[in-house]
């Protein structure tokens, strides 16, 4: 049997994660779908299911140690099956580093794949391992792999060992001091190690940070105090969202659309619905909209990767989810197989999951949908979660005159702005997206059926 756990891809900008913690011990016994880690990327800590029943035979990853992703990082082998921890290690060590697929191949490129002859793989110059992200900017910037040391398992060359190389200075520190560096917003090439060839420990890291804090903690630092300067260092996680949002702004040319929609039919039935014991929001009648839209109009609902655009059959809904430390975007997969009530569930299952710090279906997203109405915002355009191919910006309901008929009348109104990528959305569907949204919430009890 001797099934691999790896280090799953949680995100298409994530190239490698740490172990935070091991829920099952070697030699016990684990279940199919039995959360048995926790990871830890930039924006969150995950936990990872197995893909087999069995039993853990072996650990190859510690708590704290960071690998690339798709690398093994335990065995799950059948009861009472003998398993050869030195035999696996040595055959890993030579095998050629997995690949991360980069959108889903049809059946067709499947066959096509498999009758292909495919020339033999390459050994790695040297014996050197190291991850795909190294090699290329080892390539890229002319860096020696087999003169750089890896902080991976098992001396693996990361994507930073490549990067201090390049600089001049390499930086030697142990996985969990760079984890702990990483979110502290901490230099590591301005930290003197203290372990063994001057490498960078935990204490060392743990220092600097105690020596940061002490500096920003001295007399008089009263932020609310008028004229006073404030400086905050940006987390990790603001760093990932920065630097996703930025690469969405430049890459994909943002297209708006905004419909004013009438929800004075819609709030008269989530007061129905909640009258017979249905605690159903405003929210979750425009992320039911939003679904049965995408069935509508398939082409909403891609993403686009390099010069690929992959449409799926099933909608995978993301929630935007604000946090004190950013905003993350959960996600409800196959979202169209839902009911109105069950797709209530799965949003408060999933928003709360991301404020305890776990993000459920993280980067296989198809579509987002945003929502500022409960602070009162009327409007607003969002910026796309890449690679997705657009986003519904939702904003507050509230009473407006509308002039029907040469006649006046307060209605409850509220405003829905679609930002698409125009590269693969052009304004023709994404207005006849939106229409089939504001048809579905001015037509509730559609809402409900199916």
């Amino acid at each position: 049997m001797a099934e691999k756990v790896i280090m799953p891809k949680a995100g298409q900008t994530m190239e490698e994660g740490t172990i935070v913690s091991w829920l099952k011990k070697e030699g016990e016994k684990v279940e199919k779908g039995e959360p048995i880690m926790v990871i830890q990327t930039d924006k969150a800590d995950l936990e990872v299911e197995s893909t087999a029943s069995g039993v853990l035979a072996a650990i190859l990853v510690k708590e704290g140690e960071t690998v690339p992703v798709l690398a093994p990082c335990a065995v799950i082998t059948a009861p009472g099956e003998e398993f050869d921890r030195e035999k696996f290690l040595r055959e890993e060590e030579t095998a050629p580093a997995a690949k991360a697929p980069d959108r889903a191949e049809t059946p067709k490129e499947e066959k096509e794949a498999k009758e292909t002859p495919q020339p033999p793989a390459e050994p790695h110059p040297q014996g050197v391992r190291a991850t795909p992200a190294a090699r290329k900017i080892a390539e890229a910037k002319g860096v020696d792999l087999s003169r750089v040391e890896g902080s991976g398992v098992s001396g693996r060359i990361m994507r930073e060992d490549v990067e201090k190389a390049a600089e001049g200075g390499r930086v030697f520190a142990s996985p969990y001091a760079k984890k702990l560096a990483r979110e502290g917003g901490i230099d590591l090439s301005e930290i003197k190690g203290s372990g063994p060839r001057g490498r960078i420990v935990k204490e060392d890291v743990q220092a600097a940070l105690a020596a940061r804090a002490r500096v920003l903690e001295a007399p008089a630092q009263a932020p609310s105090e008028p004229g006073q300067v404030e400086v905050v260092e940006l987390t990790g996680m603001r760093k990932a969202i920065a630097g996703a949002l930025q690469l969405s702004k430049q890459q994909a040319p943002h297209f708006y659309a905004t419909v004013e929609v009438d929800m004075t039919r819609a709030m008269a039935f989530r007061s129905y619905l909640k009258e017979t014991g249905r605690k159903i929001t405003v929210n979750d009648l425009v992320l039911r909209a939003v679904v049965l839209a995408l069935r509508k109009h398939r082409r909403v609902n891609c993403r686009i990767e390099g010069n690929r655009v992959t449409y799926f059959p099933q909608v995978n809904l993301g929630v935007a989810v604000g946090l004190e430390e950013g905003l993350v975007v959960p996600v409800i997969v196959e979202a169209d197989r839902m009911n109105l009530e069950e797709l209530s569930r799965q949003s408060r299952r999933i928003t709360t999951s991301a404020r305890e710090g776990k993000l459920i279906g993280m980067g296989q997203g198809t579509f987002t949908v945003t929502n500022l109405g409960m602070f009162a915002v009327e409007s607003f355009a969002a910026i796309i979660n890449p690679p997705e191919g657009a986003i519904l910006a939702v904003g507050a309901v509230k009473d407006s005159i509308v002039v029907k008929d040469q006649t006046f009348s307060i209605r409850k109104v509220m405003k829905l702005t679609l930002s698409v990528d125009h590269r693969v959305i052009d304004g023709v569907l994404a207005a006849r997206f939106l229409g089939a949204v504001k048809e579905g919430l001015e037509n509730p009890e559609s809402l409900s059926a199916g």
